[in-house]
Parts: structure tokens; sequence; C-alpha cells
């Protein structure tokens, strides 16, 4: 967003763009992503902002805030792990 030197930054003038802003929150497993997007979620809520959240982590069994969607209620990773042959090898 450029602005012409006179002019100064006003947030409430971003406007529809706040209404499009994307994240996507990645990181290996144990670095407390859900955590995160439980506290993001819960001050954009403060802030007056209604998120659409998805969860993307089927293996998580309560999801520490509301998502619109959440892939759990569709795919049962335990299942894929055992037709894919995936997981910790057992010796």
């Amino acid at each position: 967003l450029a602005l012409p030197s006179s002019q100064t930054f006003n947030p409430q003038d971003l406007g529809s763009l706040w209404s499009s802003v994307f994240l996507l929150a990645l990181g290996m497993a144990g670095i407390r992503k859900n955590t995160f997007v439980q506290k993001f979620t819960g001050h954009l809520h403060c802030q007056g902002f209604q998120p659409y959240v998805i969860n993307l982590d089927p293996a998580i069994h309560e999801v520490p805030f509301p998502a619109n969607t959440n892939i759990h209620d569709t795919v049962k990773y335990k299942e894929v792990m055992k037709q894919g042959d995936l997981g910790a090898p057992h010796l």
C-alpha cells in the first residue's frame, strides 16, 4: 500500500482489504500452531473481525478454536495411515 507523503496511514482505510487476508500456519509437529491460531483468532474476534477458520490437522481430537471447517470431520487419519502403510516402523 503506497501513500502520498502528505497522508498518514489509518488502518480503517484498508476496509475490504482486511476481509481478504489469508494466513496459513505451517510448521513441524509440536511447535504450538493450534495455540497460535487459537490466540490469533481470539484477537481478531476482539477487534471485531469474523475470521473464516479452517482446521487442516486431521490428527487433532479437539480443536481449541472455533473452526468453520474441520478436516477431522471428513478425514480419519488413522485409517489413511493404515491404508498407506504410513507411520513408525514396527520392529
